[in-house]
């Protein structure tokens, strides 16, 4: 597991990750950022936009934004 975040780290930090564009270019996207929920969670509404502040990585290696200082799974938000 130690292996997998010294890679991780060549590539990935807390103040920003790699998305693809939609024209297929891979781009770096610095925090914060603007995302909407997809879902109403942990306080959260439902198609409300917030802005991440950070990113990281969950105990399961997904990624995490933090939001007003407490993290939720990138799965329930959309990049704007």
């Amino acid at each position: 597991m130690a292996d997998v975040f010294r890679s991780l780290q060549k590539w990935v930090s807390g103040n920003s990750i790699l998305i693809v564009t939609v024209a297929g270019f891979l781009t770096r996207l610095y925090c914060p950022f603007k995302v909407e929920a997809l879902v109403s969670i942990a306080g959260l509404q439902m198609g409300e936009t917030y802005l991440v502040q950070k990113v990281s990585v969950g105990p399961k290696l997904q990624l995490v934004y933090i939001i007003n200082g407490l993290p939720y799974g990138y799965q329930y938000f959309k990049i704007l």
